[in-house]
């Protein structure tokens, strides 16, 4: 049997617990209606738009699935010239909340060779805000927001993809910027200015 003493504080704890607003307990640590999948056009310096879908997991864990090739064959292209990149792996990461409609992601994304050997990274911190249903960053809409990158080349011991990874070579940044706009993928709005179908 419980005494009255052990009874009562039984009772404030219960208060005390019930008095905590649910969303601090259950929220993700960024919230702010984020989480979810995004549809988004992106364009680095020199290139062109590109389609791009960002995932906010409502565990803070960030993943993009990537819409270019970073193995351009023009040379009027460089320093990507022929880099020897063939194929992504989408970038892994974690988002936070910065501000009531600011997020912050940081993600890398491993590049590999033609015979599948991881061969570089591609390295992204980028603020975005959410404004109008959309996230933003990096444009005349958002221009307090920016995306930085950096592109790196690794390099083996005695030149062997299947040696150790001695250094690495910059081919784009570190701090190079890119612009981006997101749609909510469940808003139905698509890429955009892309003429991408979604569901």
């Amino acid at each position: 049997m419980f005494r009255k003493t052990h009874l009562g504080g039984f009772l404030v704890l219960a208060v005390v617990l019930i008095a905590i607003p649910m969303e601090n307990v259950t929220a993700a640590p960024s919230g702010g209606g984020v989480p979810g999948a995004w549809t988004c056009t992106v364009v680095r310096a020199g290139t062109i738009e590109r389609p791009i879908i960002y995932t906010f997991g409502a565990d803070g864990i960030f993943n993009y699935s990537s819409g270019t090739t970073i193995n351009n064959t023009s040379e009027s292209l460089s320093p990507v010239y022929n880099s020897g990149f063939h194929s992504r792996g989408g970038g892994h990461g974690q988002w936070t909340k910065v501000s009531t409609n600011v997020v912050n992601y940081k993600s890398v994304e491993l590049l590999y060779d033609a015979n599948g050997n991881a061969a570089g990274s591609f390295s992204v911190n980028a603020n975005l805000l959410l404004t109008g249903g959309q996230l933003c960053s990096g444009r005349d809409e958002c221009p307090n927001q920016t995306s930085t990158f950096s592109l790196v080349k690794y390099q083996f011991a005695g030149d062997n993809p299947d040696g150790d990874i001695v250094g690495i070579t910059a081919l784009l940044g570190p701090g190079a910027l890119a612009n981006v706009l997101c749609n909510s993928l469940s808003s139905g709005a698509g890429f955009p200015g892309l003429l991408i179908p979604t569901p």
